[in-house]
């Protein structure tokens, strides 16, 4: 008899396997939740989200060092495309980027690709100081929008261009014309043609730059970041379920339904909660992205 109890008592202790629950819960939903299709959706959704707003940052901070990519970027951009417009987006802005990229798949299982996006700012008119043109020649000049103007310098695709509303085109004397012009048309900062008139304007430049940037990031360090954020989401997510098996303490009493029944059901609430946690990330994020 415990000493200190009255003569004949019994001491009855009851066990709390209220944290063992618990913790074998959270890696049971944690061990489910690689096999859970909603789940890894909307992680891996979050993940591309979070590894597609590096490239952003990275990719404009190279437009703006560089000018490499610059034709990705709608004319006007701020710090990338100088040229006077009627358009001035921040570099960060998706109506400045005139690629977006897509997450292809499900699960872990995706296809990454961009496509192009069309410009719609007026194509900046010439200067004097870069052409030698009068200015009022210049305000004259209609206002006209290059369309596929990304796809065009990158795929370094040849276009044609024809008249429309005009008895001539009229061609600039940029530095890299000059050598086919008359000394006549140099002086007076142009020359007239009839056209139609092909070219391929991104072939000596810009050609293959900006898919060149895109695959090395994502060959790298995109593909890191996704890693990344895959293992914090789901330690975000079950973590707190173990931390919290950890702090169960007390004396609480045993019911009649098995453990295994608690933790299967108590696992199920968890990958549950988590699901619907992740889910409103994605949400989250391509609301963010759109903005």
């Amino acid at each position: 008899m415990p000493k200190g109890l009255p003569g004949g008592g019994e001491l009855f202790l009851q066990a709390d396997f209220s944290g063992v629950i618990e913790a074998m819960a959270a890696g049971q939903a944690l061990a489910f939740s690689v096999k859970d299709k909603a789940y890894l959706n909307a992680i891996v959704d979050f993940a591309y989200g979070v590894a597609d707003e590096e490239f952003n940052v990275e990719a404009a901070a190279y437009a703006a060092a560089t000018g490499n990519i610059s034709h990705m970027y709608e004319w006007g951009t701020v710090g990338i495309n100088k040229g006077k417009t009627n358009m001035r987006p921040l570099p960060q802005s998706p109506r400045a980027r005139l690629w977006e990229t897509f997450a292809a798949g499900q699960g872990l299982d995706r296809t990454l690709t961009y496509i192009f996006k069309p410009s719609l700012a007026y194509v900046p008119k010439p200067t004097q100081a870069a052409t030698g043109m009068d200015p009022a020649v210049i305000k004259k000049m209609r206002d006209h929008v290059f369309k596929w103007k990304a796809e065009a310098f990158e795929e370094g695709r040849t276009v044609t261009v024809n008249r429309k509303k005009a008895k001539w085109l009229l061609i600039p004397a940029y530095e890299q014309n000059r050598p086919y012009m008359r000394k006549s048309d140099v002086k007076r900062g142009y020359t007239l043609a009839k056209g139609p008139i092909t070219s391929s304007p991104g072939e000596s430049h810009y050609y293959g730059n900006f898919t060149e940037f895109w695959y090395q990031f994502w060959e790298g360090r995109g593909g890191e970041i996704l890693d990344k954020s895959i293992t914090d989401q789901m330690l975000g997510d079950f973590e707190p379920a173990f931390m919290a098996a950890n702090a169960s303490r007390g004396v609480k009493p045993l019911y009649a339904t098995s453990i295994t029944g608690q933790v299967q059901k108590r696992s199920k609430q968890l990958l549950e909660g988590a699901t619907a946690k992740a889910k409103a990330r994605a949400l989250g994020m391509k609301g963010k992205k759109k903005k």
